[in-house]
Formats: structure tokens, sequence, C-alpha cells
């Protein structure tokens, strides 16, 4: 479920300056505070966020998937005394869907993901797979001026 490592230093430098330079496109989330986000498609475009979609495509061999259309990939920005609320993801229809979390910045303390009621060992450029439909998950309150900043890319397939 945690893949660490997943992106190089060099990659997570240049992703935490372009989340920086698109902080003024997210949105405030309204299920908590500090908390900011939109959709890649309506964001400066950058290409290393493709080549992260592909190489988790092909690592967890999922070609047969179709992109997840009900929440989209996302950038996502918490700031110091946000957190993300426990909440499971109800894709309507009778459809599979997994998550692939990139955690790009970890806070100064705070921040780490909850799954299942169980707090994550995760560290920065390390990314989640997990089913957001079946289980619960959140994030600790984030502490500090350093910001946590997360991709998030979802699939779908329909069970027929």
């Amino acid at each position: 479920m945690i893949h660490k490592e997943f992106i190089t230093k060099e990659e997570q430098i240049e992703l935490i300056t372009w989340a920086k330079e698109c902080r003024p496109s997210l949105n405030p989330n309204l299920n908590g505070p500090h908390r900011f986000f939109n959709q890649l498609e309506n964001i400066q475009k950058n290409k290393l966020t493709d080549i992260i979609k592909e190489r988790i495509i092909d690592r967890f061999n999922l070609s047969s998937f179709e992109n997840e259309k009900v929440i989209g990939d996302i950038l996502s920005v918490v700031e110091d005394g946000g957190f993300i609320h426990r909440h499971n993801d109800k894709i309507p229809g009778n459809i599979i869907h997994h998550r692939y979390n990139l955690l790009v910045q970890m806070p100064e303390r705070g921040g780490k993901n909850i799954y299942n009621e169980e707090v994550l060992d995760v560290e920065e450029r390390c990314l989640i797979a997990y089913r957001p439909d079946l289980h619960f998950h959140s994030c600790e309150k984030v502490i500090g001026k350093k910001h946590r900043i997360n991709l998030s890319f979802g699939f779908q397939k329909e069970i027929l």
C-alpha cells in the first residue's frame, strides 16, 4: 500500500515549485479548514504529472482502467491548522475505484495519512495506493509553515 521514493528528489523539487505557482488557482475545500485543491485539468499544466500518472499505470497494471470521473486527478494543499476529515469516496454505479496519492511534501508535524483508523508511516515522495470507496481515510492536522502537498490520481472500472 505504501511505496517509498516513488519520485526522485529532483521531481519533488519541481512539483513543489509548481504547486506553489498553482496555489492561487486552488479552491477552498469546504470539508475542512486551510485545505485547497483543484483538478489537474483546471490548473497550470505540468508534464511531470502526466509522467507520474503513466508510471502509476505501468507499475500497477491499470491500462484496462479509466480515469475516475467524479473526483478526478487533483492537486491538494493543506496548510497549517488544516486536516482532511474522515470520509470515504462514494462513486455512483457499479464501480471499482482505486486512488494513488503521492505525498510531494509533508509538514513539519502532523499531516500523516490515516487509513482504516491506522496512522500510516508515510514520508515525502511516497505513493499510497488504496480503495477510497471501501475504507475510511483522513489525515492528521498539519502543524507548521511547511504545507502538506499531495497529488491524487483516480482510476475506475465498471464491474459487469
